[in-house]
């Protein structure tokens, strides 16, 4: 049985942030074991450049193998997970990176794209979380700092291949959180969350027709 690469990232801390849940999940998903896929985890910097040396990397992979790519990183504020249906062509920072970086109205690859879609089965990932109880939804904004800009990068840089890949958005969790008039998940629950989006996006190339989409 030919055993399929699945790379797996999350970011650090950045900004007035002190922990990062995501860096929590590369963390204990390395332990995780799945029959017919070999689990590839990152934790990538912060940083401009952090995420176009990733990209690069999985471009490699891309060529010579089949894989799949779920990028991790914190949202806080949402209420649950947030899986995202598209990446647009623009870095404008609130804040700059931890190199110090602060772009404005610039596009993460010039002349490419406006936009890349989700290559995960989005509605899949997220029904199956509603299944088990755990508060999840299709985001259509994955902002413009560098998760939106991760996820543009590890699609168009994957474009010519089989590779499918997309992000996900994770809040608060309730251990980290200092303010509890905002919106928090268990870690627990961020961490199951992440294994059923592997282990569906595993099974399930091809997502499914199901109700999911924002009014406003």
């Amino acid at each position: 049985m030919k055993i399929m690469k699945v790379h797996i990232s999350g970011f650090g801390p950045f900004g007035k942030e002190k922990t990062n849940p995501t860096a929590r999940l590369i963390e204990d998903l390395d332990s995780y074991c799945i029959d017919g896929a070999s689990l590839q985890l990152h934790l990538l910097p912060v940083t401009v450049q952090g995420i176009y040396d990733y990209a690069k990397l999985l471009y490699e992979e891309s060529l010579d193998d089949e894989i799949l790519v779920i990028a991790f990183g914190l949202a806080g504020g949402r209420k649950g997970m947030a899986i995202e249906r598209v990446a647009i062509n623009c870095f404008d920072f609130s804040i700059p990176d931890n190199d110090g970086k602060k772009l404005i109205d610039t596009p993460i690859v010039p002349e490419g794209p406006d936009a890349y879609f989700s290559g995960l089965p989005i509605k899949r990932i997220q029904a199956s979380w509603q299944h088990t109880g755990i508060p999840g939804s299709v985001s259509n904004t994955a902002g413009t700092y560098l998760c939106n800009g991760l996820f543009y990068l590890l699609r168009h840089y994957t474009r010519a291949s089989s590779a499918r890949g997309g992000f996900i958005h994770v809040p608060y969790t309730e251990d980290i959180i200092t303010d509890s008039s905002k919106p928090a998940m268990s870690y627990a629950d961020v961490l199951s969350a992440a294994k059923i989006a592997i282990e569906v996006a595993i099974q399930h190339p091809d997502d499914e027709v199901l109700p999911g989409g924002a009014i406003y």
